[in-house]
């Protein structure tokens, strides 16, 4: 074998090795297939009228409660969210996920943080920044002196879409309504979305995380009065991919702690 075909199979495995890493677990068809229109039917009839969801909040007293919300997607009917969500479209990710990942409030969190598309851990576990990307937030939040059990965590989609795949714009748009009244429940001082997702989620579906990375700016929460102020950072599992991208995080964890620090 040629040094230059061992070369060639070197950077063939470097390179599954990559995706391996950044969730790729599934081999996709040499031709697009809309799986969408396949399953139509079936889902309309295995999704049940009512699909009851948890989420944990925290008592006046402390303790951890769990609170079901209603069918429609997780919005209360009269709920000023901007439409229940599309179950055509949850109903699949739901259905294709091995666990749905439930929110974690804590009464009076300095931060709320929204994470990405969950997962292989994640969809394993069931659990919010479990595994290797639980650990690397933990030691992020710890350098600027943040314990994480003292935050509140949502995820942006509580399914993790086939293979790992990103959120489709139909699929955006009919999670955003769960992602708003988890918002909503959670009554966030601050907000900080890790990962292009929950981004584009909350602030517009073109936005592009490199550019919108540590600026923080206000948004506005259905049910909530006045802007909430959010700040866009990298996922803790885009460490991996170099120096720079581990700098430009440092700059947004330091951004996070001048704003902590500022109402003290």
């Amino acid at each position: 074998m040629t040094p230059e075909v061992t070369l060639q199979r070197m950077e063939m495995i470097s390179a599954l090795t990559l995706l391996y890493e950044w969730g790729v677990d599934e081999v996709m068809l040499d031709s697009p297939q809309d799986r969408f229109a396949e399953v139509e039917a079936e889902i309309k009839a295995a999704v049940p009228s009512e699909l009851p969801r948890k989420m944990r909040t925290r008592s006046p007293e402390g303790r951890a409660e769990e609170h079901i919300l209603p069918a429609n997607g997780g919005v209360p009917a009269g709920a000023p969210v901007g439409g229940a969500a599309d179950l055509s479209e949850t109903g699949l990710l739901a259905r294709t996920a091995m666990h749905q990942l439930k929110a974690h409030y804590v009464e009076g969190a300095p931060i709320l943080i929204v994470g990405e598309v969950p997962d292989a851990e994640e969809d394993r576990t069931g659990q919010l920044f479990s595994g290797e990307s639980g650990a690397l937030l933990e030691r992020m939040l710890a350098s600027i002196g943040v314990a994480r059990a003292d935050l509140s965590f949502v995820p942006a989609v509580p399914w993790r879409p086939p293979g790992g795949r990103p959120l489709s714009a139909s699929e955006m748009q009919a999670c955003r309504p769960l992602l708003q009244e988890a918002l909503r429940q959670g009554r966030p001082k601050r907000i900080v979305t890790l990962g292009v997702t929950p981004l584009r989620m909350l602030c517009g579906e073109k936005l592009m995380l490199g550019r919108a990375r540590g600026r923080w700016v206000d948004i506005t929460v259905p049910g909530i009065e006045g802007g909430v102020p959010l700040l866009p950072m990298y996922h803790p599992a885009q460490l991996k991919v170099g120096p720079l991208i581990r700098r430009k995080l440092w700059e947004d964890l330091l951004s996070l702690r001048q704003s902590l620090q500022s109402e003290q």
